[in-house]
């Protein structure tokens, strides 16, 4: 996609409900306005970064310094529930997520009664 994201596609991204749909319909909408996906958007499974080792989606956004890419990633970091997955970020606009299962596909363990 060459064209910036709208202010439509942006809001949608901020108020992404990700507890109710889990964290996979929000990436797969990202890559289809992210530009230059075949480059900047990896998505792939992998373990966790924490000592569990636990497996997880693992995600990569790189910017490429093209503004609606940086626009898609400032209304993303409002997005406040997608950001749970969040790793870390490094100067030059490269960002990592990693999603547990439930996360990733919204199977919340069910709570017992009492």
């Amino acid at each position: 996609m060459n064209e910036y994201p709208t202010e439509a596609q942006l809001r949608k991204i901020r108020k992404w409900d990700t507890f109710k749909t889990g964290a996979r319909p929000l990436v797969e909408y990202i890559k289809t306005i992210w530009w230059m996906p075949d480059w900047g958007f990896k998505l792939y499974k992998g373990r966790d970064s924490s000592f569990r080792n636990r497996r997880v989606m693992k995600l990569e956004l790189h910017t490429g310094g093209w503004s609606g890419n940086e626009s898609i990633m400032a209304d993303l970091e409002r997005n406040w529930m997608f950001m749970q997955g969040w790793v870390m970020s490094r100067r030059g606009g490269h960002y990592y997520f990693e999603f547990n299962r439930g996360f990733w596909v919204n199977k919340w363990p069910k709570k017992k009664d009492n």
